[in-house]
């Protein structure tokens, strides 16, 4: 019951087959590496086709492939395999339902879990994360481990940029001083995509180093980042709890777009801090309702007034209600 659990933390993601949109476990790498057995950093070296079969998920059939892979481990991070070449048996579903094809021929690090003689992967929907050779402090952790190895990625000059953007998220899922050292690495990066992608990470981690970054690059009107970039620093503002962020987030709610303004009025919120009050008035009047509502909620939490903190309904229903109650009560401050 415990792996089962491991396997299905973190965020939801999508995957479309020819019966709609299905909900997909998500496996941080802090789950995969307690659940697994045996993790290794290595390389597929080969495939095969060895039979068909039909993978049941819910009352869905799925036909499928079956195969067999033959990975070169380079070295063993985890439990005991007893030879570096080991055979993995995988199922290749005939559309997409969310399982990850090993890569072949780079090395990544492995989550493994054995199956009689062989071994198959301990989440097909993410067998393994990018990984290299790197190297790795003295009496470090099984996490340290894996940091290590997946800045070996951000720092290798053969890699390439989606190897990199996929270490720097899986990064973000290892808890530990290694891992933030490396995305603080990343983020000093001078390839805008993936220093901006570090910096939403840390940011959801509540690391304010490169807010100030973020910030600036949110309220640039044109050659603003990638939409994917965007959403990520987006996302990453709304995480943030450390007081020492409200100026930065104050700047965003007065001056950004509507998105931004939400985020930035959400992450004014999470800091609870009485230095917030202020912009948080002043976000009572934004144009946008999601924003009046972070801006309501944020000054009931802050303040120690709970009465006068609607759910997302009380706001619908009585929206002028509360937005009268908090102008007259910051007129009396």
């Amino acid at each position: 019951m415990k792996r089962s659990c491991l396997l299905i933390v973190g965020a939801l993601v999508l995957s479309f087959s020819p019966s709609g949109a299905r909900p997909i476990p998500w496996v941080t790498v802090a789950g995969l590496a307690e659940a697994a057995d045996v993790i290794v950093l290595g390389q597929i070296v080969s495939s095969k086709q060895v039979g068909v079969a039909t993978l049941e998920l819910g009352s869905e059939k799925v036909p499928s492939r079956v195969l067999t892979a033959q990975l070169h481990a380079q070295e063993v991070m985890k439990g005991a395999p007893g030879a570096s070449d080991i055979t993995v048996r995988f199922l290749l579903p005939e559309y997409s339902v969310g399982y990850r094809t090993p890569p072949a021929g780079t090395s990544a690090i492995f989550f493994l879990t054995p199956s009689g003689q062989e071994y198959s992967f301990t989440s097909p929907y993410r067998p393994s994360i990018p990984g290299m050779p790197g190297a790795m402090p003295e009496g470090g952790t099984l996490l340290d481990q894996l940091a290590g190895h997946v800045r070996a990625v951000i720092e290798s000059t053969e890699a390439r940029r989606d190897q990199k953007y996929e270490a720097i998220f899986a990064l973000g899922e290892i808890p530990g001083d290694r891992s933030t050292q490396a995305l603080h690495f990343a983020s000093s990066l001078g390839e805008p995509i993936l220093q901006l992608s570090a910096i939403a990470v840390l940011l959801m981690r509540n690391d304010i180093s490169g807010l100030q970054v973020a910030a600036d690059v949110l309220l640039r009107p044109t050659n603003g980042p990638a939409s994917e970039v965007r959403e990520n620093l987006l996302a990453g503002i709304t995480q943030v709890k450390d007081p020492q962020a409200v100026s930065a987030l104050a700047a965003l709610v007065r001056g950004g777009d509507d998105r931004v303004r939400r985020a930035a009025a959400e992450g004014l919120w999470h800091t609870g801090s009485p230095n917030a009050i202020a912009a948080l008035i002043r976000a009572l009047d934004d144009p946008n309702d999601q924003v009046r509502y972070y801006a309501i909620i944020g000054l009931a939490d802050i303040t120690g007034q709970p009465d006068w903190r609607p759910n997302t309904d009380d706001f619908r229903d009585r929206e002028a209600s509360y937005l009268s109650y908090w102008k007259e009560w910051a007129k009396s401050r």
